[in-house]
């Protein structure tokens, strides 16, 4: 019952799956309504916000312009221009990468899936798994892509470390997800070689072998610069060995990109990345295109409600988007190359305009009414990225992939509502819990151009 609380035994907790320290009194998690107040079911239509858009139909940038601001992008990245990466590697700069991830790590996991401190021996056991004393001098650079959406992790291992106890779906261990397709260095193996550590253009992190292909250097070269590609334009799509779509190849997201091979029938003939190298394969016509889309707002809108009601997933944990990951997606359709952190996505963009922490939620409010661009400005909370649909009577709206928000309760404390998905909303949400309103957390936003 809601508001009821519960102190769950040792064993029932076990028998559940989730192991907790006997006593260990559990949150309350209240489900959301399927729609968030004040959303009306066409709000959650993407024709609701095109007809109110100004100009729906113009071309925001062109393919020239948007390789300029990939390459402003880029400069703030972990590995700029990664396309140039060398085929060496010095040592002592991935050994302390390697050493500062272990040691944020330490800094946020400071519990385990049992709700417990976490102990010594499992740092010790991912200290040791890291090799970190193995690396030698001047590494000889891999490079590869991921076979699908390829796990980063802060160390290499599964442990599921929290912020808070029992805060379990927010594992710390995981830094982000890697789309199939994009391209990866890799450096340095870990003592029990499942995990290697390398980098995307946005993260450093650690990566199961199992879920890369490697390649020689130059197989790595043709494939970015492979003159056509095809885009995935689906929230999720197939992946096919054959062309009658019988032989399973996995699955891609929104965004990803595959070299253009030919076409046959209904479907592109593209490259797959496989453990097994790169190899042909398929993906339908209707779930993809030949080339990326025009950077339109209507065009934005169209892709952006493919993805609603899509799972939450921390740090792509399943697969799944979270807030920033599922931004990166939808402009990667257009192929503009978000960087994968919040703060980051905003701090790339133009006209960006950042408040004090003395800035009420009211300026806030008439700022975005006032500046934010529908369609191409994103918005940024501490923790949280979200998209600026418009404006309707007079209040802001946003799509964007959340966990959930907080409301006051009875009690005097607030009550927790899970959401789990990519939703509509007002930025009103979560007003007067003890965390406040999307609104009053507001800290950037800026636009897209």
């Amino acid at each position: 019952m809601p508001g009821t609380k519960w102190l769950i035994p040792l064993w029932l907790c076990t028998f559940c799956g989730l192991l907790i320290a006997d006593g260990l009194e559990l949150p309350i998690y209240h489900a959301a309504p399927p729609r968030l107040p004040g959303i009306s079911p066409e709000m959650n239509t993407p024709g609701f916000w095109i007809a109110r858009h100004p100009y729906p139909d113009s071309l925001i940038m062109q393919s020239f312009q948007i390789d300029k601001l990939n390459r402003y992008i880029n400069k703030q990245g972990t590995v700029t221009k990664i396309w140039q990466h060398s085929t060496r590697m010095n040592g002592n700069t991935v050994r302390k990468q390697i050493k500062e991830m272990l040691t944020t790590l330490y800094d946020r996991g400071v519990y385990g899936f049992d709700g417990l401190p976490v102990q010594d021996s499992i740092k010790s056991l991912l200290h040791n798994n890291a090799a970190i004393d193995e690396i030698p001098a001047s590494i000889k650079v891999r490079f590869a892509f991921p076979t699908s959406l390829a796990r980063q992790r802060f160390a290499p291992g599964h442990a599921n470390l929290n912020r808070l106890r029992g805060d379990t779906e927010f594992d710390e261990g995981q830094n982000s997800g890697e789309q199939t397709g994009s391209p990866l260095v890799l450096y340095h193996d870990s003592a029990d070689s499942l995990w290697v550590f390398g980098a995307s253009a946005t993260s450093s992190g650690w990566f199961l072998k199992s879920e890369l292909c490697i390649v020689p250097h130059s197989d790595w070269l043709a494939c970015q610069n492979a003159e056509t590609k095809v885009v995935c334009l689906e929230a999720r799509s197939d992946l096919w060995l054959d062309e009658q779509a019988t032989a399973y190849a996995g699955f891609c997201r929104m965004g990803a990109s595959f070299p253009y091979l030919g076409e046959a029938g209904a479907y592109y003939r593209i490259l797959l990345f496989s453990g097994d190298g790169l190899k042909p394969g398929f993906i339908a016509k209707n779930v993809s295109g030949k080339g990326f889309l025009p950077f339109t707002p209507r065009n934005v809108y169209l892709q952006a409600f493919k993805l609603l009601n899509m799972p939450y997933g921390w740090g792509d944990t399943g697969s799944d988007f979270d807030c920033s990951s599922l931004l990166k997606s939808l402009f990667a359709t257009f192929g503009i190359v978000l960087p994968r952190n919040g703060l980051q996505q905003v701090r790339a963009l133009k006209d960006v305009v950042e408040f004090d922490s003395k800035a009420s939620p009211g300026f806030k409010h008439i700022s975005l009414l006032k500046s934010a661009v529908p369609g191409l400005s994103l918005i940024r909370l501490n923790g949280h990225v979200m998209l600026y649909l418009g404006q309707l009577n007079g209040k802001a709206f946003a799509l964007h992939n959340i966990w959930g928000y907080r409301s006051p309760g009875k009690d005097g404390k607030d009550e927790v509502y899970v959401i789990n998905r990519t939703v509509v909303s007002d930025l009103e949400l979560g007003m007067g819990s003890q965390k406040g309103s999307l609104l009053s957390r507001i800290t950037h936003f800026g636009e897209i151009r």
